[in-house]
């Protein structure tokens, strides 16, 4: 027999061109249906931080006002400065901690009365200390005086005793008498002797002076 040749048959131009139209025009649809569903999404936003948050991290949050500290705990002690024979020359009240307002002022709302009246000023000596200085006569021989606090003024504000006279103080002054006499000098030479001589309180000079033409023991 002789040789045969097989001729294979092909697919037409055309019939491939409009499978390669086909397969792109489905690529395009598929393309464009997950662009568009992208662009439709919302973009995601970032939470914020609370405002009060945000102004305590930043340091701007509101202070709170100050609160004065109760009455228990500034419980004073009040006291006359001297010793038991000779006029008190000043009269403290120390508190237990440090009160004095930031300006080292004495405030309108503190409040010391002192009975009988006696006419002085008040002043911080100390961070914890108010003191009441008398002025003119300052305070009388034998007799019997009451200070009170009625209120203290401080930064944070006003603070009263849980009860009236609560911080009180009562003392007697000593009558006007001769306390003591300290040598100071002596001279053996002249025959001088030189003496301190305290009494009480003050002395008006008129009335202890020797009359004239008399001497002086």
């Amino acid at each position: 027999m002789g040789s045969q040749s097989v001729v294979t048959q092909r697919p037409s131009w055309a019939k491939r061109s409009r499978w390669l139209l086909a397969a792109m025009w489905v690529s395009a649809t598929l393309a464009g249906c997950k662009k568009e569903q992208e662009s439709t999404e919302p973009p995601a936003t970032q939470p914020q931080a609370p405002v009060a948050a945000q102004a305590a991290d930043a340091g701007t949050a509101v202070a709170q006002a100050p609160t004065p500290p109760a009455p228990e705990l500034l419980t004073p002690v009040v006291r006359a400065v001297s010793t038991s024979d000779v006029l008190p020359q000043d009269i403290v009240i120390e508190f237990p901690r440090e009160v004095r307002p930031s300006d080292g002022s004495v405030l309108k709302d503190t409040v010391v009365t002192i009975t009988p009246e006696v006419p002085g000023s008040l002043s911080w000596s100390s961070p914890s200390t108010l003191t009441f200085k008398p002025s003119g006569a300052g305070f009388a021989f034998d007799t019997k005086y009451a200070v009170s606090l009625a209120s203290v003024g401080l930064d944070s504000g006003v603070v009263k005793p849980p009860a009236v006279g609560d911080w009180s103080h009562t003392f007697t002054t000593p009558p006007f008498q001769f306390v003591r006499m300290v040598p100071r000098q002596l001279d053996t030479v002249k025959g001088r002797v030189e003496v301190e001589v305290v009494f009480s309180g003050p002395v008006d000079i008129a009335a202890v002076r020797p009359p004239e033409g008399t001497t002086a023991m």
